[in-house]
């Protein structure tokens, strides 16, 4: 599913359909002006920490198959 997700985003950004300019201007960010934070969005923060939670949830996934596989004495 991610990867459909990441292929339809790439492919809508290379088409020029895609625009993340209205993203700064959004009243979700602009509640960090109110922190002194300012309004610059980083993106490769977001992207780092999709990252991330994506590895997480891959090794617990991981984890989980393997634990009721152990219970369920079933091998693959």
């Amino acid at each position: 599913m991610l990867a459909g997700v990441l292929f339809g985003l790439i492919l809508y950004l290379v088409q020029g359909k895609v625009s993340f300019s209205v993203v700064g201007d959004s009243l979700v960010f602009s509640a960090f002006s109110l922190w002194g934070c300012g309004r610059r969005f980083r993106y490769r923060a977001v992207w780092l920490s999709m990252v991330f939670t994506y590895l997480a949830v891959m090794i617990n996934t991981v984890g989980s198959i393997q634990g009721i596989s152990e219970i369920a004495g079933k091998e693959d």
